[in-house]
């Protein structure tokens, strides 16, 4: 009976140590916003934004709050990760080290799992490559591309 309670406990370890990455991992990438589409074509933002990997499971992690930092000026509007936040972070990596591969869900109107825009609203949301967007005067909704890096190394 002690060595089956003995091995139950192990199980329960290695289960928990293989859960996702081990250490606290800020990880932040620069990204830049342009080829708009509609009112605001021929614009271009940049912005930051930060997520530590130790609060995150290796693949799907659909939640609000993984940002632990944003930077984003969008339309004469400037956010940060008590105005704008995740809607889902998809984190790819091997042995406990996540990769520069993953998906990104993030935006001023969001809920666990994803984000959207509304009709006649100064809404945005980036979607790992792309960006979508409306504004308070029409019901339209347009896009643009986004591309992000490395902005430093993990601490």
């Amino acid at each position: 009976m002690l060595r089956r309670a003995l091995l139950c406990l192990v199980a329960v370890a290695v289960i928990y140590s293989s859960a996702g990455p081990a250490k606290a991992s800020v990880e932040t990438f620069g990204f830049i916003v342009n080829d708009l589409t509609g009112p605001l074509a021929g614009n271009t933002y940049e912005g930051l934004f930060s997520f530590d990997t130790s609060d995150l499971s290796f693949g799907f992690n659909g939640a609000t709050g993984l940002l632990t930092s944003l930077d984003f000026a969008f339309n004469g509007v400037t956010y940060d990760s008590t105005t704008a936040n995740t809607g889902e972070i998809y984190l790819v990596g091997t042995n406990d080290v996540p990769s520069d591969i993953f998906t990104i869900v993030f935006g001023n109107n969001c809920v666990a799992g994803t984000c959207s825009t509304v009709p006649f609203s100064n809404d945005w949301f980036v979607a790992s490559d792309s960006l979508s967007y409306t504004l308070p005067s029409t019901s339209a909704a347009w896009g643009g591309d986004v591309t992000s890096f490395r902005q430093a190394m993990s601490t």
